[in-house]
């Protein structure tokens, strides 16, 4: 596997970030980020996904990623938050956690 470029990819994280900045919907939003994330890291990590959370109903939704396979329909599936969950807790305190 080829090594990557530091110059490269903070170049390419800079003009995503310029774009997000720009841009005025969350469609566009949306693609520039799955976008982003499938060139920089589908080749390490088997799934990908992008939710978004929505704060009135207290649940996410899907908006799509990668999958190793199969359909990215699963991808786009709400979540209700259920208190005390694992899933609840990443939100709420909008830490990463590790899921082996």
């Amino acid at each position: 596997m080829k090594e990557p470029n530091i110059a490269e990819q903070l170049l390419s994280l800079g003009q995503v970030l310029q774009h997000l900045r720009e841009a005025d919907d969350t469609k566009s939003l949306i693609e520039t980020t799955l976008s982003y994330l499938k060139h920089q890291f589908a080749e390490n990590y088997g799934l990908i996904w992008l939710g978004l959370y929505d704060r009135l109903d207290h649940r996410l939704i899907g908006k799509g990623g990668v999958l190793p396979q199969g359909s990215l329909e699963i991808l786009k599936q709400r979540f209700s938050l259920t208190s005390g969950d694992l899933l609840e807790q990443v939100v709420m305190q909008q830490r990463p956690v590790a899921v082996a």
